[in-house]
């Protein structure tokens, strides 16, 4: 379903044009040589130290970051050649979790504004189906009612994290790539969410 072969990603560290005379580009490997396949109904953990590349390669497999190298391919279709609704195909049906849920959440949105976002954008329901929706995956996710009017601001980290959990899942994707999504959660939430 979702396959990477010989996926590598560079990032080129431009120095200050003043004193780059003296001083060359650094390149960055970020991802070096890496291939993986996932089938339907599989659940694939990376495991690795803080550094080694997995937030890129979750970013690489998404489509937000462009591979130095090798090829990304969803249902056989190479993710690079991928162009206007194909892509937003690919963006509804393979949805990235990122672990800072503070970096992903908009500031100026409350909760219930936040988890109508992606139904506005990939399901076009009516607003029946959607507070029904909503509602629903805020009862699947842990999200207390009383939580919906509120900012991200005023969440917990844990309580974020849930709401982060919840748009990824609202839209109904094929694949969830999660990066760290049980990061700031309690033993007991983490267990009720995985």
């Amino acid at each position: 379903m979702l396959k990477a072969e010989n996926l590598s990603v560079n990032f080129v560290v431009r120095h200050n044009p003043l004193v780059r005379l003296k001083h060359p580009d650094h390149t960055i490997k970020a991802v070096s040589d890496v291939s993986i396949t996932l089938e339907k109904g599989e659940i694939l953990g990376l495991v690795g130290e803080s550094g080694s590349g997995k937030t890129t390669l979750a970013r690489a497999l998404a489509g937000l970051v462009r591979p130095s190298a090798g090829v990304v391919e969803y249902k056989g279709q190479d993710l690079q050649k991928m162009e206007g609704p194909e892509f937003k195909k690919y963006r509804r049906e393979v949805q990235l979790m990122l672990q800072d849920s503070d970096a992903t959440l908009d500031p100026r949105m409350r909760v219930t504004g936040l988890l109508e976002e992606p139904l506005k954008i990939n399901r076009h329901l009516n607003k029946a189906e959607m507070q029904q929706s909503v509602s629903a995956v805020m009862e699947k996710t842990f999200i207390p009612p009383s939580l919906s009017g509120r900012y991200p601001v005023e969440l917990s980290g844990g309580q974020r994290q849930r709401v982060s959990l919840a748009r990824t899942i609202l839209v109904r994707p094929e694949i969830i790539i999660a990066d760290e999504p049980l990061s700031g959660l309690d033993t007991i939430l983490r267990y009720q969410l995985l």
